[in-house]
């Protein structure tokens, strides 16, 4: 009696798992809110602000004296633009995922890719900005080609 009750409830279980619908990675038939996921609308963006772009050439210098020592600089960066906003979902933090082209000091020109985070600084003042020059990552802290910062 007992091993009828357990075959039948393990009937029970199998029948009720193989009844629910597929799952997808991106279930989008519940109901996929662009208002709360999509990018933020056209609006002015911390990309170009040259406080940014300033921290970017510091961070650099920082490193390539410290760690580095190979000798190249940024000089400047140039033609910065907004790849996409993140983060638009409650509970997630804004960020900028931002693209521009660093001239180098041994004359080269290099893609470089960025997020600036807001509410991400010491303490969570400020912003935070985490930077990636193409090529210049040997140790791979962004993956190959900077692959997690685009």
């Amino acid at each position: 009696m007992r091993m009828n009750r357990l075959f039948l409830g393990l009937g029970a279980v199998l029948g009720a798992c193989l009844a629910q619908p597929q799952a997808y990675a991106a279930d989008l038939a519940r109901g996929y809110n662009a208002g709360v996921y999509a990018a933020a609308p056209a609006q002015p963006t911390s990309c170009n602000e040259q406080g940014v772009l300033n921290r970017i050439v510091e961070r650099f210098a920082w490193a390539e004296k410290n760690t580095w020592h190979r000798g190249l600089l940024i000089d400047s960066v140039v033609e910065p633009r907004l790849r996409y906003t993140a983060g638009m979902a409650p509970g997630r933090i804004m960020n900028d995922r931002c693209e521009a082209r660093a001239l180098m000091s041994d004359g080269t020109v290099r893609p470089v890719y960025y997020i600036v985070q807001e509410n991400m600084g010491f303490a969570s003042l400020g912003r935070g900005i985490d930077f990636c020059v193409l090529g210049l990552d040997p140790w791979r802290v962004y993956d190959a080609d900077c692959r997690t910062m685009r």
